[in-house]
């Protein structure tokens, strides 16, 4: 069942309403169109490639296909800035052929779009520094190559996608000749994260790679990501960066990994807080260390129990059984979730809902007597609001109820963007041990007490590159 579509309020109000039907030539008109221009394409088929130099439209499907099925041009290249592309449908399309490329320009929103079977990036910006880009209510499944693709390898000096937001989709089912991420935020690429549902990637669901820069700062927050297939499902490759309220599944793999990707030295000020991680949790001993800022506090897990490590905030953490919680990871009434006890002051938890004082332990605060029901779909659809809490019991439960990846990108582009999906391989740091586990950033578990962390070392990752 598809969301509602979230709309975002226009940067521009309309100048005028061009409609364009199947057939014409959509694209001319789009770029000749005026500032502030919606230009609405009927419902049917619509002839790509285009190329839209012409700032400050929208172009909006009722909904619309971009059909191409050559291998010559994206299907849709932006250089203009705040274009906002909203209910279009793309794909299929040929190996390497992004859906939406954003190759210059700032605030690109593309809202409530539909990507299938797309056989290169179905929304990329590596080409360029970009900011403000908003990725809100859309849907890929059956992709052939990652999802996401913002920033570049190399970081700010060769481009950066700065103060994103990638809010309430859907993305299912990822299968590459390469890594296959769900959402891959480059080096010195920031923004947030909130609130998507994203399950069956092949690599990670969502990886972040940190940023050199102080104030950069990544936010994950309350998405569902579930069992990424040959990689960990959330892999956090350097700091800073927010981890909270998220429900994460790692099976067959680790539902998260920190680690210091490449041995760049940026992970700092990674704090994991208020989440539920069904599967163990990584955190490379190289790195994991005091006076980096990090903090580990008020997570459930399923797998391990937790080793304090010297110097790290690790408090409030509770290994889970299945007497933790019912249904959905919804906390147990007097459960160890609920009268553990935190140490962190979360404002929220993973459905938006106020946390009580003190917060109960993991991503959910028991608010009734019911949670809300996790499937593979818009976030919208959990029913997330709970029924009243009725229980008469005195427990103290405070239910108030309420890549060596060098990143060339070539992206020659003559006609043919030839950015090849996840082309080379990424390496991880060379100092610590290998780990039996396939995928990225994937860790072997230390003897009994070394690092005194979860079950964890940074093991050897063979990652491609998306572009």
């Amino acid at each position: 069942m598809r969301a509602l579509v979230l709309l975002l309020p226009s940067l521009t109000a309309h100048a005028a309403t061009i409609e364009v039907s199947p057939g014409e030539d959509w694209c001319t008109v789009v770029n000749g169109a005026d500032p502030g221009d919606e230009i609405v394409l009927g419902a049917g088929d619509h002839a790509g490639p285009c190329n839209i130099t012409s700032a400050s439209v929208t172009v909006r499907g009722e909904p619309a296909s971009v059909i191409y099925s050559g291998s010559s041009s994206n299907v849709v290249d932006l250089n203009a800035s705040d274009v906002t592309l909203l209910n279009l449908h793309f794909g299929p399309t040929n190996p390497n052929i992004d859906a939406i490329k954003i190759k210059s320009g700032d605030r690109t929103h593309v809202e409530g779009c539909v990507f299938t079977q797309v056989g290169g990036i179905s929304i990329s910006a590596n080409t360029s520094d970009s900011d403000g880009i908003v990725i809100a209510g859309n849907t890929f499944t059956d992709l052939q190559a990652t999802g996401v693709y913002l920033g570049c390898h190399g970081g700010a000096g060769s481009c950066a996608a700065t103060d994103f937001r990638f809010e309430h989709n859907l993305i299912d089912g990822v299968t590459s000749s390469g890594v296959g991420y769900g959402i891959e935020v480059k080096v010195d690429s920031w923004g947030v994260l909130a609130d998507n549902v994203i399950h069956n990637a092949q690599g990670p669901a969502i990886h972040i790679f940190g940023a050199t820069a102080d104030g950069s700062v990544s936010v994950v927050e309350r998405n569902y990501l579930v069992d990424s297939r040959v990689n960990n499902t959330l892999e956090i490759g350097g700091g800073p960066a927010v981890v909270r309220n998220n429900i994460v599944s790692g099976d067959p793999n680790y539902a998260l990994y920190v680690y210091d990707y490449g041995g760049r030295g940026i992970t700092r000020d990674v704090q994991v807080v208020g989440n539920t991680f069904d599967g163990e949790v990584g955190l490379a001993s190289s790195i994991w260390a005091a006076g980096l800022g990090h903090e580990l506090q008020d997570n459930a897990t399923t797998v391990s129990a937790i080793d304090p490590t010297s110097g790290i905030p690790m408090d409030g953490n509770v290994f889970c059984d299945s007497a933790c919680w019912t249904g959905d990871y919804w906390p147990t009434d007097g459960g160890l979730l609920t009268t553990s006890g935190v140490s962190t002051d979360l404002d929220d938890d993973f459905c938006g809902t106020a946390r009580t004082d003190p917060p109960h332990v993991g991503a959910l605060q028991r608010a009734g007597l019911t949670g809300p029901t996790l499937t593979i779909d818009f976030k919208s659809t959990f029913g997330c609001e709970g029924d009243a809490d009725t229980d008469t019991d005195t427990d103290t439960d405070t239910d108030t109820d309420t890549d060596t990846d060098t990143d060339t990108d070539t992206d020659t582009d003559t006609d043919a963007d030839t950015d090849a999906d996840e082309s080379s391989s990424d390496t991880l740091d060379t100092g610590d041990t290998a780990n039996p586990k396939t995928g990225c950033g994937c860790a072997a578990s230390p003897a009994p007490g070394i690092g005194a962390i979860w079950l964890c070392l940074v093991g050897i990752i063979l990652r491609r590159r998306d572009s």
